[in-house]
């Protein structure tokens, strides 16, 4: 996009229903028109959507206005995958805040926003894009962190990870999102008892520089209470059936029982050869060396045969 100065006109877009803004996000052929219009845009202009969750929410990025004049098109390129600036979907940042640390201030009724300084504006939302990309970011039981939730699932389920039908007319009724608010100070319980720590001696005797740790020694895993999640109608359907009150345990669920200690805390193994792991805790993290399909959580027993690199 352009430079963003203090002389460029910013206007603000109001998306509403949220879900529908999120949907329409993530799949552009849907039919849902959520976006309210702005009367005197041109090409040039720079935009900023405001969504109607609760709390009222904004889209972390100004966008500019292309030379179809098109307020729409221009919110919808913070999703354009191809784009030399992508680094996932956008932030959703609570409006209160960013009045606040960047000084905006607007009406309901008018369409324009005020900008008292659009480049703090473009640095402050910057700024957010990485403080408020972690698991915090997702907690809480508000329309707010739904949002964020469905906007983070890149419109895949997360029991099973298909992809969401979100072309259809109907698509807001067969997306169900599963939030939660757990207390980040809790302290996270491991999945098994942790056998005493096995010292193992060197050859050449006994020394505090020769003791080290068996090389299988495995400590339980301590996932959190419970985890966000969008579903598929087949998946939320199964997590009901199934009683089962936090996705987290039906996560679970969907692994084989650990054929060594019968638990039902397999991890699923991937290799990626990323250097920095993925967070959820159904997963088991390899590395770039791929191994076992399946690692135990609790014993840490690892089977189900070997897979390739991309861990299919």
């Amino acid at each position: 996009m352009g430079e963003i100065n203090s002389d460029t006109k910013v206007h603000v877009v109001r998306g509403a229903p949220w879900k529908d803004v999120v949907i329409k996000l993530l799949e552009p052929d849907s039919p849902y028109q959520p976006w309210s219009s702005v009367p005197d845009v041109e090409p040039g202009d720079a935009v900023i959507a405001i969504l109607d969750t609760d709390p009222a929410s904004v889209i972390a990025v100004i966008r500019e206005v292309g030379s179809d004049g098109r307020a729409d098109h221009a919110i919808a390129g913070c999703m354009d995958r191809d784009s030399d600036e992508w680094n996932g979907p956008p932030v959703l940042l609570e409006l209160g805040t960013l009045r606040a640390l960047a000084g905006i201030s607007f009406s309901r009724e008018a369409a324009a926003v005020t900008i008292s300084d659009a480049d703090r504006l473009v640095e402050m939302m910057r700024d957010c894009a990485t403080a408020y990309y972690d698991q915090l970011y997702l907690n809480g039981h508000t329309t707010l962190a739904a949002a964020r939730r469905l906007l983070r699932s890149g419109g895949r389920c997360t029991g099973c990870a298909c992809e969401l039908d979100l072309a259809s007319v109907n698509a807001r009724y067969h997306v169900h999102i599963h939030t939660v608010d757990v207390d980040p100070l809790a302290p996270l319980i491991p999945v098994a008892y942790e056998a005493p720590v096995e010292v193992v001696d060197d050859e050449e005797g006994y020394g505090s520089d020769s003791i080290r740790l068996a090389e299988d020694h495995w400590r339980p895993i301590s996932p959190p209470l419970d985890w966000p999640a969008v579903l598929c109608d087949a998946c939320h359907d199964r997590m009901r059936a199934g009683g089962f009150t936090g996705f987290l345990d039906f996560r679970f669920s969907l692994h084989p029982a650990c054929p060594a200690c019968s638990a039902h805390w397999t991890m699923r193994s991937i290799a990626t050869g990323f250097s920095e792991p993925v967070k959820e805790p159904w997963i088991w993290h390899t590395g770039c060396c791929p191994g076992q399909k399946w690692r135990c959580g609790a014993c840490g027993h690892s089977f189900g045969g070997r897979f390739e690199f991309d861990g299919e």
